[in-house]
């Protein structure tokens, strides 16, 4: 662990970035503390400037994951894609590596936009085979209509499909606007109760299932917010729900 006059080497870098990821706080301690020759945090920033982190599909990221599944097909080739968007604070600041103003709505098509973005909308797959994931895709987004996430989706999917990888389902919660991309789609999630649904759509180039996940979490949410608003009525359900819950915790 003595300190070195010449950079860093990959694997070092790769160890110093990893520590770094899994705890600032214990990296700092080894750092100051006890003196350990890593580098110091701006140079770990200066590193992931280099990164590709635009808005939109993630080549660099793909391109990893293609290589992956070339040497494990059994491991990379089979995966679940979860798509969540999460609220933002509205910021606008100048960033000096791109030399452009970040913050407003960015598709990652190019386009120049006025408004600034409230949400990020995020594009995740799952292994099924081996504990893994990572992020393909981000958007920065104010309104989102489920005919352009329908695109987005879809443009996704052929992503992953051109770099073999298969994607068995799509994962997400149970908002409006996904329900209705899901019935664009082909899916029928909205329609007679009495009838069964339709929780698979087509993929866009193979024609295979692609089977819809909502997020377990998220329906039990709905469901709890449905109760609460007939309170009156159901509440010897509620109150079973709460003493079931309480016996989770």
């Amino acid at each position: 662990m003595a300190k070195q006059g010449h950079e860093y080497t990959k694997d070092y870098r790769e160890f110093a970035l990893t520590l770094h990821l899994h705890g600032p706080k214990a990296y700092k301690y080894l750092r100051e503390t006890r003196h350990f020759p890593l580098p110091h945090p701006h140079t770990i920033q200066r590193w992931l400037r280099s990164v590709d982190a635009k808005p939109g599909l993630n080549k660099m990221m793909l391109d990893m994951l293609e290589r992956r599944c070339q040497g494990d097909q059994a491991k990379y080739g089979c995966v679940s894609l979860m798509l969540d968007a999460m609220s933002i604070r509205k910021h606008v600041q100048y960033n000096p590596h791109t030399q452009s103003m970040s913050g407003f709505v960015d598709m990652g098509d190019g386009n120049s936009e006025t408004e600034v973005a409230t949400e990020a909308l995020v594009f995740m797959v799952v292994g099924l085979q081996g504990h893994w994931k990572t992020p393909i895709a981000y958007f920065l987004t104010k309104s989102l209509s489920p005919e352009t996430q329908r695109v987005l989706l879809s443009h996704a999917l052929e992503e992953l499909h051109a770099r073999g990888i298969r994607v068995v389902c799509v994962t997400m919660d149970g908002h409006a606007s996904n329900v209705s991309m899901c019935n664009q789609l082909g899916c029928e999630l909205k329609g007679d109760p009495r009838e069964p649904l339709q929780t698979s759509f087509s993929h866009p180039v193979t024609g295979e299932k692609v089977f819809v996940m909502m997020d377990a979490c998220h329906m039990l949410k709905l469901a709890r917010n449905m109760l609460q608003v007939n309170n009156n009525r159901w509440r010897p359900i509620c109150t079973s729900y709460a003493s079931a819950a309480k016996s989770y915790i």
